[in-house]
């Protein structure tokens, strides 16, 4: 939310190519999931409202399966980006962050960086 108004990213707005300058962005997250995780190789990890999907990239490509949550239009353009620059898809979800359609347990590693100001019952996120 912005100013009392909700802010949708439509996917006619953005390209591909801001995926790949999305992902170049993640070094001080990846930093702190290595801190706190360890080693992301091998470990399942679920980005909550991935965006443009670059800390997926950034974990896949350190050894993670990485699955995105983005509950947006932007979702198109992510997938779209994603094979583009991976040469092949990565699992993405058109879900709210809230009522997550994943078993309890299903990942080793959940993040969600820069969404909780977005939203209204943050705690329902978080839980």
């Amino acid at each position: 939310m912005c100013n009392g108004e909700v802010n949708i990213y439509h996917h006619k707005h953005h390209s591909p190519d801001e995926v790949l300058a999305d992902e170049q962005t993640q070094g001080p997250w990846i930093f702190l999931l290595k801190k706190y995780v360890g080693s992301l190789a091998g470990q399942s990890v679920l980005d909550v409202g991935c965006g443009f999907g670059g800390l997926m990239m950034a974990c896949h490509r350190l050894g993670a399966r990485a699955v995105g949550v983005e509950p947006s239009h932007i979702i198109q353009v992510t997938r779209e980006g994603i094979t583009q620059t991976l040469g092949a898809p990565l699992p993405l979800v058109r879900a709210d962050g809230r009522s997550l359609p994943f078993k309890t347990g299903s990942f080793d590693v959940v993040a969600s960086i820069g969404v909780l100001v977005h939203i209204t019952q943050a705690d329902a996120l978080v839980e």
